[in-house]
């Protein structure tokens, strides 16, 4: 056994994820009373370089990232792959939070090139997500964030994050949006799927509504 991780198991995980590592996590919080308390944490990363996919485990948190996602079903089989490697070891569990993130970004020219004609972000992107909060009248490539968060019926929240973002040493804005749902309750690992597909559910809606005719052709060639 190597941390929390035994041999076995991280056999089943290696032909999806070959590459293994160990990390440190530092998280940091602050207290009224202690003030600053800082947190090391060891954590097991399993990765796959050819798709960008990343498993993590430490003793307080699974996760699973995906830098190239293209279908659903190939993101619940490694969910799959990772609930199960979790309760070999540690048997059934139940968690305090489950979450799913979704982040895109649009680079307009990139975009164009592959279209073969320029595009504008009205192309690309429907009106309601490009409205600048507070002042409609700026113009058409001004960088500028928001973000909407809402309750949802399991008592979970879905948070909208979007704009026109300058990236770091760039000069030309991209379109980002970064949508994410969680829930506080009900987590159980028989429950875990069936919740994950309900919040790509509310993901996947959100994210339709914001597709302009420009990307949805990208998107489909």
């Amino acid at each position: 056994r190597r941390g929390p991780w035994p041999n076995g198991t991280r056999a089943k995980v290696r032909p999806r994820f070959p590459v293994y590592q160990e990390q440190v996590s530092r998280s940091v919080e602050l207290r009224d009373v202690v003030g600053v308390h800082v947190k090391d944490e060891r954590q097991f990363v399993f990765q796959n370089p050819d798709d960008g996919s990343s498993l993590f485990l430490s003793t307080t948190a699974l996760g699973l990232e995906t830098r190239n996602h293209r279908d659903r079903k190939d993101f619940q089989r490694d969910i799959q792959l990772a609930l199960e490697a979790l309760q070999e070891v540690h048997g059934e569990f139940s968690g305090t939070r489950l979450g799913l993130r979704y982040v895109n970004t649009l680079a307009r020219e990139s975009i164009a090139a592959d279209l073969g004609r320029s595009v504008e972000w009205s192309d690309l992107v429907t009106e309601p997500f490009l409205r600048v909060p507070g002042d409609p009248g700026l113009g058409s490539d001004t960088a500028f964030s928001g973000e909407i968060s809402s309750d949802a019926s399991d008592g979970g929240r879905l948070t909208l994050r979007y704009g026109l973002v300058q990236p770091p040493g760039a000069g030309v804005p991209v379109f980002r949006l970064d949508l994410d749902r969680f829930a506080a309750s009900g987590i159980t690992g028989d429950a875990v799927l069936g919740m994950l597909d309900t919040f790509a559910d509310d993901i996947f809606v959100l994210f339709q509504s914001s597709v302009g005719p420009a990307l949805a052709e990208w998107m489909e060639g």
